[in-house]
């Protein structure tokens, strides 16, 4: 691959909000080369998006079929990363309104960035709700997950 896009999970801390019920939202968003989507501060529930996002990325790197789903929970937004070889993905930034999906960008990404890229945006979102002394089903959810992504080796 010559020119591999650079993927980020963008979590703005400072737009963390804890709920009573132990939900967290904030702005998370992602960022592939200079592609922010779905948007520059998106405004979402960032403990269960990332937990599904890290199963889906460990799936797909133990070779339980050949794409994973990352849906965003606040809107019909997503993004698909295809495995296309061992060392080569691709991610599909996907609108889901209606009836239809519209990709909205594709680039081919490395594997193990990808799965750096959540192992270090996991463990800063564990930090922060550790610092606060968060605790919920879900936090504890996405701890596990966290676990997942470190156990494979990448990092």
């Amino acid at each position: 691959m010559a020119n591999p896009a650079d993927l980020r999970i963008c979590l703005d801390v400072a737009s963390l909000t804890a709920k009573r019920t132990g939900s967290v939202t904030g702005n998370i968003w992602v960022s592939v080369d200079d592609i922010t989507f779905p948007g520059v501060s998106w405004h979402d529930f960032p403990v269960p998006v990332l937990e599904w996002w890290a199963r889906a990325v460990i799936s797909l790197r133990r070779g339980k079929g050949g794409s994973a789903r990352c849906s965003f929970m606040d809107g019909p937004f997503a993004f698909n990363l295809v495995r296309l070889s061992s060392e080569k993905w691709q991610i599909q930034l996907l609108d889901c309104h209606g009836d239809t999906e519209q990709l909205e960008y594709s680039a081919e990404v490395r594997p193990d960035q990808v799965i750096h890229e959540f192992q270090r945006i996991s463990a800063s979102l564990l930090d922060y709700l550790d610092q606060h002394e968060l605790r919920s089903p879900d936090i504890e959810r996405l701890r596990r997950a966290h676990v997942g992504l470190i156990d494979l080796g990448i990092g």
